[in-house]
C-alpha cells in the first residue's frame, strides 16, 4: 500500500469572516454588557440609597462638610427664604435645609446630600425678583424632599464600584468630598417632579406664580448665550425644551394667577452679592 501526504489547501485555517468584523462584534458585545451592567448597577444603587434613613444621610454629609461660612446678611436672607419655602412644602423638621452661597460668576445652583443647597453669584445676579429666587430655591428643596441627591450618589457609587470590579480600576475615590458635592446628576423625571413641587410652593407663599417662570426664561437665555460650552446648571439639571410648556399647562390646569405684582429683592441684594 502506498501512502501519500495530501497537499493541504491554502487558507484552511483562515476564517471566511473578516477579522475586523469579528473584532467589531466582540467589542460591541463587551460594550453592550458594560452598558447593561452600568444601568442595572445604577438602578440598584439608587433604589438602595433611597432606603437609607435621612439621619444617616445627614451624618454622611457632616463628614465631608467644610467649615461653616460666616453668617452674612445675604446668607441670613437666603436661609429665611429657604425656610419659608420648606414650610410651604411641609418639609419634615427632620429634613433641614442649609443654604450655601458661592461667590463665583457661575450660572449654577444645586442641591446635594444632607439638604445642602449651593447658590452661585453668577445666577443670583440674573434674578429679577424674590419670586424668581423663591422658585430657584423651591426647585432645589424639592430635590432634597424627593431624596434625589442621595439617589444620584448611590447610582454613581454603585456604577463606580461595579466598573472597578469589572475593569480592575482601584482608583475610583467614590466617597471623596469632591465626589459627594459634584456627582449630582438628576434625570428628566426628577427635574419635572422638582419643577412641579417648586411651583406649588411658590403659589402657596405668594398666592400666585408671577415671576416663577422667569427662572426658566433666564436659563434658556444663558443656554443660548453659551455657544461654546454648556452652562454649569445643565451639567446637573438636564435641559428640556418642554419644561416651560409643562409648567404653563400646570398653571392653566390649576387656574393659578401669573400676577405681575412680584416682590422685589431687598434693596441691598446686589451689594450683598458683591460683598460675598
Amino acid at each position: 500500500m502506498k501512502y501519500e501526504t495530501p497537499k493541504i489547501p491554502e487558507g484552511i485555517n483562515v476564517s471566511k469572516t473578516h477579522p475586523l468584523k469579528t473584532f467589531t462584534v466582540l467589542i460591541a458585545g463587551m460594550l453592550a454588557v458594560l452598558l447593561l451592567s452600568a444601568w442595572l448597577l445604577g438602578l440598584g444603587g439608587g433604589y438602595l440609597a433611597k432606603k437609607l434613613p435621612y439621619s444617616q444621610e445627614l451624618r454622611l454629609a457632616e463628614t465631608y462638610q467644610e467649615v461653616a461660612a460666616p453668617q452674612t446678611e445675604l446668607l441670613f436672607y437666603l436661609q429665611q427664604l429657604a425656610d419659608r419655602v420648606a414650610a410651604a412644602m411641609e418639609l419634615s423638621d427632620s429634613m433641614p435645609v442649609t443654604i450655601h452661597y458661592v461667590s463665583e460668576p457661575v450660572d449654577n445652583a444645586f442641591a446635594t446630600i444632607g439638604g445642602n443647597i449651593f447658590l452661585y453669584k453668577g445666577l443670583l445676579q440674573k434674578l429679577p425678583s424674590e419670586n424668581t429666587l423663591a422658585m430657584l430655591i423651591a426647585h432645589e428643596i424639592a430635590h432634597v424632599a424627593h431624596r434625589d441627591p442621595i439617589v444620584s450618589v448611590g447610582q454613581n457609587a454603585a456604577i463606580s464600584m461595579g466598573m472597578m470590579v469589572l475593569l480592575g480600576n482601584a482608583d475610583s475615590g467614590i466617597l471623596g468630598s469632591t465626589g459627594l458635592y459634584t456627582q449630582m446628576n438628576f434625570s428628566r423625571d426628577m427635574e419635572t417632579a422638582a419643577d412641579v413641587r417648586g411651583l406649588n410652593a411658590v403659589q402657596r407663599i405668594y398666592g400666585h406664580v408671577g415671576g416663577a417662570l422667569d427662572l426658566y426664561k433666564i436659563l434658556e437665555s444663558v443656554s443660548a448665550d453659551s455657544s461654546v460650552s454648556q452652562p454649569e446648571f445643565f451639567s446637573t439639571h438636564p435641559q428640556s425644551s418642554t419644561r416651560l410648556d409643562d409648567l404653563n399647562n400646570l398653571i392653566q390646569k390649576h387656574s393659578w394667577q401669573q400676577s405681575p405684582d412680584v416682590k422685589l429683592l431687598p434693596d441691598d441684594f446686589s451689594a450683598w452679592l458683591s460683598e460675598g
